[in-house]
């Protein structure tokens, strides 16, 4: 009887570390799983589930001080909040803004490429009295013209005039 007693009693703990999910038994023995804490932390997840029952959080849930930072989390949400809020308002008013530069931007490209075709060009220098030249009459200047010796002297006068 001592025999089936001393099984029960194991059978139990057996049973009961096979739910609480340390150990399992196969065939009679134990074999030892990892343990796991608060989804899969271990000590860490432990600890953090047992942090509820320590006496500074049992002191501090049920004193004034809870409410206290209690008050001080809600303003903080409330703040981000009014900060998001406030943040996207920004962003909206940017791109209505934005929108409105674009289109002005592409009416002003539309007026520029009116403007400068070549046959608006030529028909307003016909209307004030102007002509296209003989394509061989266009003659090019050189970037920079050789000076001529009158150049040089007035050159030479300025520069003695202002160092003086």
């Amino acid at each position: 009887m001592a025999a089936v007693a001393t099984r029960t009693r194991s059978n139990a703990r057996a049973t009961a570390r096979a739910a609480s999910g340390s150990r399992a038994s196969l065939n009679g023995g134990a074999i030892a799983l990892p343990r796991r804490g608060l989804y899969g932390l271990g000590e860490l997840g432990r600890r953090a589930w047992r942090l509820p029952d320590t006496p500074i959080v049992e002191g501090i849930s049920r004193g004034r001080l809870w409410i206290a930072v209690l008050a001080v989390l809600l303003f903080g949400i409330v703040a981000v909040n009014v900060s998001l809020l406030k943040l996207n308002a920004n962003i909206s008013s940017t791109a209505i803004k934005t929108k409105a530069v674009e289109q002005q931007n592409a009416k002003l490209r539309a007026k520029a490429a009116r403007l400068s075709s070549p046959d608006r060009i030529l028909r307003t220098a016909s209307k004030r009295g102007m002509a296209a030249p003989a394509p061989r009459s266009i003659k090019y200047l050189p970037p920079y013209p050789k000076p001529t010796a009158n150049d040089r002297s007035a050159v030479y006068k300025a520069a003695s005039l202002g160092g003086n």
